[in-house]
């Protein structure tokens, strides 16, 4: 049973809120609010809008197979290379500042996005969308903290939390719509371009309407440790991405062997902060507790197969049965209705059944894309289409049962003192799996199809991999409930 609420991607240290609340005659705390929640609402819209819009992307820009995943996977790589420092930046220079910053640079390169004439910008674009969205999300975790209390703040965190499910939700069918409709003729080019109103509005409101806050003592930035970090993501991510279309050249095996050294550097880097006095970027006693460990890699494995998941059926829909954008979209409805019908309910299941909730929702997830994937290996084609809906219908029920859980299932077992950095660590972790998800998939999913198998058939095979990663979901959260 839950003993106390946990708010997932806080990336604050409790220590650094110790500032005086805001003054509980702020009148205008909940038009705030609804300004901050723009920052979470544009983060995940991004990282999910896109996905629709891969196959006409790679059509018109000529693209690659790793061209199409680094779009994908390079936004979440920059997204969890600078998470956590965007959360120590904005308490060394201001939160507010950091949300106007990050606003603004976001919308910035939402238009860059949208506005990329080849392939390579298109993916520098992304990583620089990536990166902004790390300074300005973890800002507003930390303002609710300062300016909402009590019954003020759980309604604040509520409405957080469905703006996160629901922006990747939404995500798949205005992406659909966007492109299918040729949204102002701008084609797959308004994906990136739907939020920027949102943008330009969300900074010009934060700066007037944001008290500013910042940490009081707030420790300095450890850019080595940032510097380790993204050069180990990138050494995982990059090769698997870009290797199989150059033949798994020489070079891929010892860069990808080359980001374990790394991870052993910043773990190295790490304590010899801590036994200086200094503050790390990542507290390693979170590691100490068993149960948060075991969360992290479940944590790891689960993420890995939600966004991968995302863009095998994508490709499928749209490459192997001719489906336009506007259908594809069309056809994740249920997806979202069942999302949103089990994300209601999880709380109260939680509260009454504990770990079950999360049990029950990665085993539906198992039976779901097994579903899927034998329709899809079955044949059909196009009508195959109606059998799918109930099934994509059940595997949105999967993910709101999971999604709002994860996170609160692993963080009760953690210390009070360490709740903000925890769930710093496992906000990171999201993202570092949905990149090598992506990665992961594009090399079974791509090379089944170099065969040549037909689209079926490779989506069918690639879709074991995700009913693998929920089952080991499902089994890891025996070990989580053994470790309280």
């Amino acid at each position: 049973m839950i003993q106390r609420a946990v708010y997932p991607g806080l990336l604050t240290e409790p220590a650094a809120l110790a500032e005086p609340p805001a003054p509980a005659g702020l009148r205008r705390k909940w038009t705030v609010l609804v300004v901050l929640l723009a920052a979470p609402f544009l983060a995940v819209l991004d990282a999910f809008v896109v996905l629709v819009a891969v196959p006409s992307i790679q059509d018109q820009l000529h693209a690659s197979d790793a061209g199409v995943q680094l779009v994908v996977a390079g936004y979440g790589v920059a997204y969890a290379a600078f998470l956590i420092a965007g959360g120590r930046l904005g308490d060394i220079h201001g939160r507010r500042k950091l949300l106007v910053v990050g606003l603004a640079l976001f919308a910035a390169t939402s238009l860059l996005s949208a506005a990329a004439p080849s392939e390579e910008v298109l993916v520098l674009a992304r990583v620089l969308q990536g990166a902004s969205a790390a300074l300005m999300y973890p800002q507003t975790l930390a303002l609710i903290r300062v300016h909402f209390t009590g019954r003020d703040l759980g309604a604040a965190m509520a409405a957080f939390g469905m703006v996160l499910g629901g922006a990747a939700v939404a995500a798949q069918l205005i992406g659909g719509y966007v492109v299918g409709t040729d949204f102002l003729g701008f084609g797959w080019r308004a994906v990136f371009l739907v939020g920027l109103p949102v943008g330009v509005l969300a900074t010009g409101l934060a700066l007037f309407l944001v008290p500013e806050s910042r940490a009081s003592g707030a420790p300095r930035l450890d850019l080595a440790g940032v510097a380790l970090v993204t050069a180990g993501l990138l050494a995982l991510v990059f090769p698997l991405i870009v290797g199989r279309q150059l033949g798994w050249p020489v070079w891929t095996w010892p860069v990808a062997a080359g980001a374990g050294l790394l991870g052993a550097l910043f773990v190295v880097h790490q304590r010899r902060l801590a036994a200086r006095g200094q503050t790390p970027l990542v507290s390693l006693d979170l590691f100490r507790v068993r149960a948060m460990a075991v969360g992290l890699v479940m944590t790891l494995v689960f993420y890995t197969g939600q966004l991968s998941f995302w863009l095998l059926l994508t490709l499928y829909l749209q490459h192997g049965l001719r489906l336009p954008p506007l259908t594809t979209g069309m056809v994740f409805t249920p997806v979202a209705f069942g999302f949103f019908a089990a994300s209601l309910v999880a709380p109260a299941l939680l509260r009454r059944l504990g770990k079950h909730v999360l049990t029950a929702g990665a085993l539906e997830l198992v039976a779901a894309t097994t579903a899927l994937g034998a329709l899809a290996f079955g044949g059909g084609g196009r009508t195959a289409i109606p059998a799918m809906l109930p099934v994509l219908f059940a595997c949105g029920m999967g993910f709101g049962l999971v999604i709002p859980t994860l996170v609160t299932l692993v963080l009760q077992v953690v210390p009070a003192d360490y709740e903000g950095a925890a769930s710093g660590v496992l906000v990171t972790t999201q993202q570092v799996a949905g990149a090598l998800g992506v990665a992961l998939s594009g090399v079974l999913f791509f090379g089944l199809l170099g065969r040549p198998l037909p689209y079926a058939s490779s989506f069918a095979i690639a879709l074991g991999g995700n009913v693998a990663l929920f089952l080991v979901t499902a089994l890891l959260v025996q070990v989580v409930r053994d470790a309280r």
